[in-house]
């Protein structure tokens, strides 16, 4: 799964160019996909998952719940955050 991270990263490269030549349609296309491959990529590392949907809000929402479940089992484990 380090291709999407390296994927998210050509994304957020390749969008510099689309802003400066204001194709912003483009460039919210292109941050929604680094977006969502960057929140895919770290919810797989935090739980060994992600939903395998499109929607950036509810990939988001997903995200900050498996996130706060995270903290809460780590500090019930006294655990470091």
């Amino acid at each position: 799964m380090k291709e999407a991270a390296k994927a998210a990263s050509f994304f957020l490269t390749i969008n510099n160019s689309k802003y400066e030549k204001e194709y912003y349609d483009l460039f919210a296309f292109n941050l929604e996909q680094a977006l969502q491959l960057l929140l895919k990529f770290t919810l797989l590392q935090k739980l060994g998952d992600y939903p395998k949907i499109h929607n950036l809000f509810e990939i988001f929402e997903r995200f900050k719940r498996g996130y706060s479940r995270e903290r809460k089992r780590d500090s019930a484990y006294g655990r470091k955050i």
